[in-house]
């Protein structure tokens, strides 16, 4: 069986990405965006969204202003449209990873870290943009 990829490399980030933002539609509010299509567009979007929708001081005090477990908490309920069934996580995975299998204990740990996953690497991608 052939490793999965490190989150941390090169060839998975790049997946990751491409995950993420073709799985973000900006179209509800195109009229805000000049190119609602970009990059830099679909980030905005997505922050824009999340701070409208669940960055507020009741969670900011509940989550002990760790932005990151805030916004996980927002994805996980549905905000915008990445996989959300286990067995559509697991294949998404797959293809970001790489490989073909994952291990059983591989395969829960990405279905507990999907959503704390996908928020850690949208802050790094909004991170990006902002440099």
């Amino acid at each position: 069986m052939r490793k999965p990829l490190r989150t941390n490399s090169k060839r998975y980030k790049v997946n990751i990405k491409k995950y993420i933002l073709d799985n973000i539609d900006v179209s509800d509010s195109n009229r805000k965006y000049k190119n609602p299509n970009s990059e830099n567009a679909k980030i905005h979007y997505v922050l824009d969204r999340f701070k409208s929708e669940y960055l507020h001081e009741y969670n900011l005090i509940r989550y002990k202003g760790n932005v990151s477990k805030i916004m996980a908490e927002w994805l996980s309920g549905l905000a915008l449209n990445f996989d959300y069934y286990y067995y559509d996580i697991i294949q998404v995975s797959k293809k970001l990873h790489e490989v073909d299998e994952f291990t059983e204990k591989y395969e829960e740990r990405i279905k507990e870290n999907w959503w704390q996953h996908l928020a850690n690497e949208i802050l790094y991608l909004a991170d990006i943009k902002a440099n």
